[in-house]
């Protein structure tokens, strides 16, 4: 009787070993692909960001250089540019949702790189021009956030390209 008691114990307990090991594996591998799924959702969001951030600061230099000319049409390059602003903001809430945390790297990147050209649609909207130099040193730390974002994403996702 002892032995048939050894023999069905071990084996319900070899049962119950392999198919929490089994689970344990399908929980690890359904991560797995999660993080993959995010991942690449993430990598989509920060290539949308990055590509309406240069038309959105390319509208608002245009805007700057349009103002100057004299037939300046106020409302049609001011709309362009506000436009591809907020298309740029919109884009950084796909960023702000993969991310999460406030403090993440790649979050604070793209904070970085937005608010550079915050004083440039605010002087759009107020129709103010900003100096040559003020525009200059706003476009270099936007480039600088630019290049932060990219190497946190790189470091985030995994990829190491030097």
């Amino acid at each position: 009787m002892d032995t048939w008691w050894i023999g069905t114990i071990s084996a319900l307990a070899g049962i119950s070993l392999g198919a929490l090991l089994e689970a344990l594996k399908e929980k690890v591998a359904h991560r797995r692909a999660l993080r993959t799924r995010w991942d690449q959702q993430l990598l989509v969001g920060i290539v949308d960001y990055l590509a309406t951030a240069d038309r959105s600061i390319r509208a608002l230099i245009r805007w700057r250089a349009a103002k100057s000319e004299p037939e300046y049409q106020a409302g049609v390059a001011q709309n362009d540019a506000l436009s591809a602003f907020e298309s740029m903001h919109e884009r950084s809430q796909v960023i702000t949702l993969l991310t999460g945390n406030r403090h993440d790297s790649v979050r604070a990147a793209a904070r970085r790189m937005r608010e550079p050209l915050l004083p440039l649609r605010d002087a759009l909207e107020a129709d103010k021009k900003l100096s040559d130099a003020q525009v200059a040193h706003l476009v270099r730390q936007h480039h600088a956030a630019r290049g932060e974002l990219i190497d946190a994403a790189q470091t985030r996702l995994g990829v190491f390209i030097r």
